[in-house]
């Protein structure tokens, strides 16, 4: 035996039953479950043909019969769609609005409306900061102090803002436009608080002369109403000094005289 050798030991089968191959051994075992399951056993004597036995079901779990139905009635999930919007910013750009905000705002008569007397289409910011036409501007003026920039500094800041002369010239006019509205809408409101106080102090003049003129009234009535009480007495006086008995003899009898 050669060192590299390899035995393996087999087990002795017992001398009374001799060795039989797998395969007749497998083949026995399927004819005897095969008889047995038709009802007919395996001697000769029994001649009894043989009965065809009807297909067997397999039969599944309760959770595999639960996963295959709800795997039946679920759709199909749509497929995923990632949509993806660009984010574009809007090109920054010196507008006329703000440069001149402060004496722009939103224009003639408060109103945004090209049409109805607002400034041009993109002149405007989206959000004003107040319109002068308001009592706000004058105000916000007033205590911040803002700072108006005349017609040539405007038109220096818009040509280093690289406007055209063209742009340049347009947003001039309308801002004299403007700015002459808003002066005539200033000096309107001075004259109309003027004849407003005028017309306070002649209504207070009038309410005035009105309350002398009832006072009057009322103090002739009450001398009137004096005077008839006094003629009505004397009368009275007069009368009894002349007749005593005219006082209860001028009363109404108080019992008829046809009273039965």
């Amino acid at each position: 035996m050669t060192p590299n050798a390899t035995t393996t030991a087999s087990p002795t089968s017992p001398p009374h039953s001799p060795p039989r191959s797998r395969s007749g051994a497998a083949a026995t075992a399927a004819a005897s479950t095969t008889s047995t399951a038709n009802g007919c056993c395996s001697s000769s004597s029994c001649r009894k043909p043989p009965t065809a036995s009807p297909p067997r079901k397999a039969l599944a779990s309760p959770a595999c019969a639960s996963a295959a139905s709800a795997t039946a009635s679920t759709p199909a999930a749509p497929p995923l769609v990632i949509s993806t919007i660009s984010a574009i910013g809007g090109k920054k750009r010196v507008r006329w609005s703000t440069i001149t905000i402060h004496e722009f705002g939103v224009g003639l008569g408060g109103s945004a409306v090209p049409s109805k007397g607002g400034p041009a289409i993109g002149l405007a910011d989206a959000a004003p900061e107040f319109t002068w036409t308001t009592r706000v501007g004058e105000m916000a003026e007033r205590s911040e102090g803002l700072h108006r920039f005349s017609a040539e500094e405007r038109v220096r800041l818009l040509q280093a803002a690289g406007e055209s002369d063209g742009m340049i010239l347009r947003f001039s006019r309308e801002t004299n436009i403007i700015l002459a509205s808003r002066r005539r809408a200033l000096a309107d409101r001075a004259h109309a608080d003027a004849d407003s106080e005028e017309d306070e102090e002649d209504e207070d003049e009038e309410d005035a002369e009105l309350e002398k003129a009832k006072a009057k009234k009322a103090r002739e009535q009450e001398r009137q109403a004096e005077a008839l009480k006094r003629a009505s007495r004397k009368r009275k006086a007069e009368l009894h000094d002349a007749r005593p008995c005219a006082t209860f003899l001028g009363r109404p009898p108080m019992v008829p005289a046809s009273y039965v």
